[in-house]
């Protein structure tokens, strides 16, 4: 029995295979194990054929190609789109970013030296939120410099330092005018027992 001639851009069937565990975990190697590719294959390649660049200089831009599509029919399938993505993390940002009191063991509010009232607040999950709303918006395409102690070094005229920036300010200054997110307002003169 003769084997059919695969038309240009037609996955192999192992290929086709490789598209779909693809797709279940966005794990490159491990998918190229399970679709039947020998380990090393594996390590070596598998990593490229998800890349739309090194996909095309090895060959296997068809694959790329197949795994696009498949992404985009999901997302078509599950009604998820980019406005989607956005409206939710900023809707979690906002909700990270709602303070609440610090209160000491009997209930009062604790004040910091200079008599200032302390709140708590989700900052992790602000700035992963920060971080997707980011991406969603390509803002992260602009080269940021990790330092020591994990912190992110961005150029000061970059997009993503004066977004944040200019966020901060508007938040401390609206702080400084009362303004109240998520929790109850200041009051001059509180004072913490300890």
């Amino acid at each position: 029995m003769a084997r059919r001639k695969k038309e240009p851009g037609e996955l192999s069937h192992q290929e086709e295979l490789f598209v779909a565990e693809y797709l279940k975990d966005y794990n490159a190697t491990a998918a190229a194990v399970r679709a039947g590719y020998a380990e090393s294959t594996a390590k070596a390649k598998a990593p490229l054929w998800v890349n739309r660049v090194s996909s095309y200089r090895v060959g296997k831009g068809r694959i790329f190609e197949a795994i696009n599509l498949a992404r985009m029919e999901r997302m078509e399938r599950i009604k998820i789109d980019q406005d989607y993505l956005l409206l939710n993390a900023a809707e979690i940002l906002e909700r990270c970013m709602q303070r609440s009191p610090v209160v000491n063991a009997f209930g009062k509010q604790v004040v910091d030296e200079g008599g200032n009232n302390l709140w708590r607040f989700d900052s992790q999950g602000a700035n992963k939120a920060i971080e997707n709303i980011a991406k969603l918006l390509g803002l992260n395409k602009e080269p940021v410099q990790q330092g020591a102690n994990n912190l992110i070094l961005a150029d000061q005229n970059s997009l993503i330092y004066k977004a944040v920036l200019d966020t901060v300010r508007d938040t401390a200054k609206a702080v400084r005018q009362g303004a109240v997110f998520g929790g109850d307002h200041a009051h001059e003169g509180d004072k913490t027992e300890v």
